[in-house]
């Protein structure tokens, strides 16, 4: 029985011998803890937002009215059965998007909540989106600024359901709608040695597919282009243009997805 006893005496003395750290001896490094993330709720998750805003509390058919100084909004829009309403605000040091609709009893649901780009100003439009017959919803913010850079956040019908559902692809910058190809056009607008962007949306199915892009850069007097056009079978083919400012930028203008650039074209 002694010499099971002086194996693991020398097993113990060894690892002892082993975990010591000499002078050249790299130290083993021990995983750091990390505290947990905890994930941030949103506005619209807290109960109070629902208490406290006019759209759960006022008679009237419809309204749009502005928070100040929160650069947010609340809306009231009649349906053909029932109501829509929206909420846009600042609360928590957090900016959220929250949808609501009424169900056959009257009292509202929330359909969406979601966060939200601060913007100067909104407005809501209930255009065809995606050109089935149906209208949708488009909240427009303004980001403010010399640019006119607008922001868009999409909802389409579902006519089944009888609901507004976020479609996150209709998420871009200076949404217009073409009616006579069915298609959407999203720009951007940079600066002078900036980056210009133009997009040509079309829907495949249920599906929103990018068509065509150009982006224009320019640095002093040089720029390049660089076009995005998609082939049958979803593959995008990828090409550019290099050369002077002047001439690449009138060709982007005038001859690039479509004829113009900018909020007046």
């Amino acid at each position: 029985m002694a010499y099971p006893m002086k194996i693991s005496l020398y097993s113990f003395l060894l690892l002892i011998c082993n975990a010591c750290t000499g002078p050249n001896q790299p130290k083993v490094a021990q995983p750091e803890s990390k505290p947990v993330d905890t994930i941030r709720k949103l506005p619209c998750d807290y109960p109070e937002w629902r208490t406290d805003d006019t759209l759960f509390r006022s008679a009237e058919s419809s309204f749009f009215y502005s928070h100040i100084p929160h650069l947010g909004f609340s809306q009231k829009i009649k349906l053909q059965q029932g109501f829509l309403g929206i909420i846009a605000q600042s609360w928590a040091d957090a900016q959220a998007l929250a949808l609501y609709q009424t169900d056959t009893s009257g009292h509202w649901t929330q359909v969406y909540c979601g966060p939200l780009d601060g913007g100067m100003s909104y407005e809501t439009k209930m255009p065809d989106l995606n050109f089935d017959g149906y209208p949708d919803l488009l909240i427009d913010g303004d980001y403010g600024g010399i640019y006119g850079n607008h922001f868009s956040v999409g909802f389409l019908y579902d006519s089944q359901q009888k609901v507004f559902r976020h479609y996150d692809a209709l998420d871009f910058e200076n949404l217009a709608i073409d009616l006579k190809n069915n298609q959407l056009r999203g720009e951007h607008y940079g600066s002078y040695y900036g980056t210009h962007i133009k997009r040509l949306h079309g829907w495949e199915g249920d599906s929103l597919v990018l068509l065509k892009e150009a982006v224009y850069h320019a640095d002093y007097k040089t720029a390049i282009i660089w076009i995005k056009e998609r082939q049958k079978g979803g593959a995008l083919k990828q090409d550019s243009i290099q050369g002077e400012s002047d001439r690449l930028w009138g060709i982007f203008k005038k001859r690039l997805l479509w004829k113009g650039f900018g909020p007046k074209d």
